[in-house]
């Protein structure tokens, strides 16, 4: 009896060890506590130092849509893509599935944006920036695209313009509002300063965009991008959002020749589509 209450003892103590062992390898870090910035100029130099892309970039991944036809059909597409990005407003994103090198196209230059979905609802949308004042009836905007990689929209605001910081929580928050609107919030990490999430919102002040951004790469000096972006836009026009997440497995600094630019910044035909719509 004595040697089997040991036994039952030494049993008790490794239990117990374990326990405490698993217990404290499960025990998280607390959680990082810095100070945000205190001006709206300091939050915009530090983004820009940390976010700011300054030249062409390209990168390659993989991209998931889930999206609704006109008809509420719900359709999921995993396309494999490449990128092409040049600030302020050259892009190009192709995606590519079986057969189809170009089953997806999203791309802007100064003047033009464009973006298509093929084959399962063949649709072409485009629009020129000058007549387009919001991204609500565009499922993807490249505008977005490019505020999430390389945050080319954080600017200087203008005489109709202004924005406001303040913080909540673990962020930053950038405002920007336009003629006493808000327009778009930038949430900020505090401790590293990168976006985390920005939301954008239409006239009637409801939100028609999400961007959550995360995974930083450094491809530069100390300028960081994003591996992963989920967008969803709202109000495309159909009764459901629609939902892109980018996976870039690679992304580098570049440079473009003259021939290359002229084929990706250039805004393709039309020819072929069964659904076209011009964004006004």
């Amino acid at each position: 009896m004595k040697y089997f209450n040991i036994f039952l003892t030494l049993i008790f103590l490794v239990v117990t060890a374990v326990f405490q062992s698993g217990c404290q390898g499960r025990i998280e870090e607390p959680a990082r506590d810095c100070a945000g910035k205190e001006t709206v100029e300091d939050a915009i130099e530090a983004l820009s130092a940390n976010t700011g892309i300054e030249g062409p970039v390209r990168g390659s991944g993989h991209t998931r849509l889930v999206f609704f036809d006109e008809d509420n059909q719900r359709h999921r597409e995993n396309f494999q893509i490449r990128l092409w990005m040049e600030p302020p407003d050259h892009i190009y994103l192709q995606g590519e599935i079986v057969f189809s090198p170009r089953a997806l196209l999203l791309g802007s230059n100064s003047e033009e944006f464009w973006f298509w979905v093929k084959p399962e609802i063949s649709t072409y949308w485009w629009g020129q920036w000058d007549q387009v004042e919001h991204i609500q009836q565009l499922p993807v905007s490249p505008r977005v695209i490019f505020e999430a990689v390389g945050f080319a929209g954080l600017t200087e605001a203008d005489e109709h313009e202004n924005w406001s910081l303040h913080q909540q929580g673990p962020h930053d928050v950038l405002t920007l509002s336009r003629q006493g609107r808000v327009v778009k919030k930038v949430y900020i990490d505090k401790c590293d300063y990168t976006p985390e999430r920005i939301e954008y919102f239409g006239k009637d002040r409801q939100l028609i965009a999400v961007t959550e951004l995360d995974r930083y790469v450094q491809i530069s000096d100390g300028v960081r991008v994003p591996a992963y972006i989920k967008i969803v836009t709202f109000g495309t026009g159909y009764q459901q959002p629609f939902e892109a997440e980018i996976t870039l497995d690679s992304v580098e600094a570049a440079t473009f020749t003259a021939r290359q630019r002229e084929y990706l910044f250039k805004r393709p035909s039309t020819r072929g589509f069964d659904n076209v719509y011009e964004i006004k």
